[in-house]
């Protein structure tokens, strides 16, 4: 932890809070809106995602149809910038999320399917 006294950088609030707009931020798939607005409030210098919230409708996963991008652009008042970065190799996030809403899709590297659900090999 950033702020740990014990830690290996033991920084303060203030010096925290300098760290992340230094910070890039990757995920597999698209910040849901209350993951963005907290990516935003933080200041990370960027998120970085691979699938999309449209992709992620698409295969069955109940979403709220706000992208980030809509979460980023709507909060231009805050005091720094954090770019979004999109569907970077969504060849290969986009899979993970298939086999959980298709019964017929593969499942991830280290899973078979077991009754209709994925089970760790």
């Amino acid at each position: 932890m950033l702020s740990d006294p014990e830690g290996a950088y033991g920084l303060n609030g203030s010096e925290v809070a300098a760290a992340w707009r230094g910070l890039s931020l990757y995920t597999t798939a698209e910040p849901c809106p209350m993951c963005a607005t907290a990516i935003r409030w933080a200041g990370f210098k960027e998120c970085i995602y691979g699938t999309s919230i449209r992709e992620l409708i698409d295969e069955g996963w109940s979403q709220v149809r706000i992208t980030a991008e809509e979460v980023f652009r709507r909060s231009q008042d805050l005091p720094t910038e954090t770019e979004l970065i999109e569907e970077v190799l969504r060849n290969e996030t986009d899979p993970l999320f298939t086999w959980q809403h298709d019964s017929e899709a593969p499942c991830p590297s280290g899973c078979a399917r077991e009754e209709g659900t994925c089970a760790v090999v």
